[in-house]
């Protein structure tokens, strides 16, 4: 479920700017080198806006932290949206869509972080009459949020966990397969190993024939293998 934040261009409660509250929060990721210059404008360079004739914003797919806090506004509920600056400080900067309210309200989770996206402020495209890729600025940031709802949430760690016990039964079938293909080498190598058995048994043919007219290279080459077999089990 995808929404704009509301009201991100209004003020709060105690007169401060939410516009500014955005800079701001953008500031502290900037000041802590956290937001890399090869980030910006969603990693496009200006070829690539040329090219593909994009709109971009700056900070367009930077993740930033934001957490949603349920509240009443004249009698009905209201969803506020905090963004979240690099120390972690929540900052007030609009609400959820009122039409949205009702369908997320019981669900949220006011501990828990969500991810947030910053559109808007300045945009890069490319201007065909002047042949190049020009600087817009806009001046208003907007807020952008992607909710997974409890069920959804419980649906991927669902998913996650079955992927998770597919990869553990991989790996186990593997060691079992391992085993058997080491104890299968090792009881030929033991039997036949002087005459290169356990070599035409992995395809190694060449080392095969050696060990077949030099008896597992006097006896040597068939030792060190017995060990190094039995070390891998």
């Amino acid at each position: 479920m995808e929404f704009k934040v509301k009201g991100t261009s209004y003020c709060n409660e105690d007169g401060e700017k939410r516009q500014e509250i955005i800079q701001k929060v953008i500031k502290t990721y900037i000041d802590n080198e956290s937001i890399e210059k090869e980030e910006l404008y969603d990693g496009n360079t200006n070829k690539d806006i040329k090219d593909y004739d994009l709109k971009v914003s700056i900070y367009e797919g930077i993740p930033f932290l934001a957490k949603l806090k349920k509240n009443k506004y004249k009698d009905e509920n209201c969803i506020e949206v905090y963004l979240l600056d690099y120390y972690k400080n929540p900052k007030m900067v609009g609400y959820v869509p009122k039409e949205l309210v009702s369908s997320i309200f019981d669900d949220i989770d006011e501990d828990e972080e969500i991810l947030a996206e910053i559109v808007g402020g300045k945009y890069k495209e490319y201007d065909i009459l002047e042949d190049k890729v020009v600087i817009d600025d806009m001046g208003i940031y907007g807020i952008k949020i992607n909710y997974i709802t409890r069920e959804e949430r419980n649906k991927i760690k669902t998913k996650n966990k079955i992927e998770e016990q597919k990869q553990i039964n991989k790996r186990e079938y593997n060691k079992r397969q391992q085993i058997k293909s080491l104890t299968t080498e090792l009881t030929i190598c033991i039997f036949l190993g002087m005459l290169g058995g356990h070599k035409f048994y992995k395809g190694e043919i060449k080392k095969g024939i050696l060990y077949l007219f030099t008896g597992g290279i006097l006896g040597i080459g068939w030792l060190i293998d017995i060990i190094k077999l039995l070390i891998e089990f």
